[in-house]
């Protein structure tokens, strides 16, 4: 079985409603897509434990070791309340861009406009 593996949610809207596609990938697979109508804790662990139950059932001694997430803490509670021996790994790339938001200022499209501008000035002027 799996030692490590990935949890994601994305929402969406489906008929007018928000939704939440809920994801489970190791080894380039997807071993389990869900879909539930709230981002809280107990409505990950419902959706999530499609995965665990399938899991168990193959061996019912089956922990992963480590869960990859992008540090949403509802995710970690789910995954800590399903499988409470395992690991969480915050993303590195989501730690990156939440740090960059928090210490970079907000640019807005003009300045990126004028930053554009900047940089193709000096392209053609080399």
């Amino acid at each position: 079985m799996l030692a490590n593996f990935i949890s994601d949610e994305k929402h969406r809207w489906l008929l007018g409603k928000r939704i939440y596609i809920l994801m489970t990938v190791a080894s380039g697979c997807f071993l389990e897509v869900d879909i539930v109508k709230s981002a809280n804790t107990q409505a990950l662990v419902e959706g999530y434990q499609s995965f665990q139950t399938e899991a168990l059932a193959l061996n019912p001694d089956y922990c992963p070791e480590t869960v990859n997430t992008d540090g949403w803490p509802h995710t970690q509670a789910a995954r800590q309340t399903l499988f409470p021996g395992i690991q969480i790994v915050l993303c590195f790339l989501s730690a990156c861009r939440s740090q960059h938001s928090k210490v970079l200022p907000t640019h807005t499209h003009s300045d990126a406009k004028g930053n554009r501008q900047a940089l193709a000035w000096r392209h053609r002027s080399h």
